[in-house]
């Protein structure tokens, strides 16, 4: 889970609050952590976070979803309320050769669609991709499976350079289908 890109600059005055996303849908196989995606991690609060946050792990203070570096997401993007985790993946699985940046963005729907099918959301997106930014739309794989991931920008590249928003819709509507219908793997952890 850890990123060093991760390591920007938080927005002043933005914290987790009672955000638990990152702490029930990541993956972390670390020595000082193991935690299956689709589970809450032991140090996890309903409602409160984590009971351990001065002292959490070094992977989880490495770590931070792109609503918390990023001010150009406003209160609306925090993942407990969106319902999207946004951040900068490590390695470049499922991402053509052709994509020069070394930024690939993940967009894990975990539990709602309704910021998806807003123009804020269609607009990050294709400003993202109209600048050469590898996007994939991720959706949560279930309790110790893998999200299953679907690369955007190809197919998405001629509605996003016309701006057509009802074909960039559609193909957004595509790619969620097949994240939703792509077998699900299951992920082990530290030898279980």
């Amino acid at each position: 889970m850890s990123n060093p890109i991760m390591k920007e600059s938080l927005v002043p005055g933005r914290n987790c609050g009672a955000c638990t996303m990152c702490c029930i849908d990541l993956t972390i196989d670390t020595p000082e952590l193991k935690k299956l995606s689709g589970k809450e991690c032991e140090h996890c609060t309903d409602n409160e976070g984590c009971n351990i946050y001065s002292n959490r792990p070094t992977v989880c203070r490495d770590w931070n979803c792109l609503w918390m570096i990023k001010d150009a997401f406003g209160e609306e993007w925090r993942p407990d309320r969106s319902g999207l985790l946004l951040n900068f993946m490590v390695g470049r699985d499922g991402i053509p050769d052709s994509y020069n940046s070394q930024d690939v963005i993940d967009i894990r729907i975990i539990h709602t669609y309704g910021l998806v099918k807003s123009l804020k959301f269609l607009d990050f997106v294709c400003n993202f991709i109209d600048g050469g930014v590898p996007i994939l739309i991720s959706i949560s794989g279930g309790p110790g499976y893998a999200a299953s991931k679907v690369f955007l920008n190809d197919g998405m590249a001629d509605a996003v350079k016309s701006r057509d928003i009802e074909g960039v819709t559609k193909e957004l509507q595509k790619a969620i289908q097949a994240a939703i219908d792509h077998p699900k793997k299951r992920v082990e952890i530290g030898g279980e």
